[in-house]
């Protein structure tokens, strides 16, 4: 009887099972961003824009990934990004600092300084 010789393993299925073997139950939203080849800074930004592919969950003060979360996106390629917890941060809604030179002229064509274009631009 020939010998049964297994399937070759896929390079996701290597992936896979070497997330499993190095990593635990629960990510740091970090590390989870280092496997998919995000910057730390990347990571914040995307998950500043909703844009961040796997879950990301609050516990304590942390973010964090479940593993589950995170072969289930690298096995599908669908973003969790809509089950994500909101960032805390909100926009800024008011501009400040100096205006800009488009800022000026503006206001200079319409009569105003910048600070009331500024005013009339928000209570629109």
């Amino acid at each position: 009887m020939p010998a049964i010789q297994s399937a070759p393993s896929t390079g996701l299925a290597v992936v896979i099972s070497n997330i499993l073997a190095h990593h635990p139950i629960q990510l740091d939203f970090l590390e989870c961003g280092k496997i998919i080849n995000y910057t730390p800074a990347a990571c914040y930004v995307a998950r500043s824009r909703h844009l961040f592919p796997v879950r990301v969950r609050k516990q304590g003060g942390r973010l964090i990934c479940c593993t589950a979360d995170l072969i289930d996106y690298i096995n599908n390629g669908v973003s969790q990004a809509e089950l994500s917890v909101p960032p805390i941060r909100q926009p800024c809604r008011v501009q400040a600092g100096r205006p800009s030179k488009r800022e000026c002229l503006d206001a200079a064509a319409r009569g105003l300084t910048v600070k009331q274009l500024r005013a009339a631009g928000r209570a629109k």
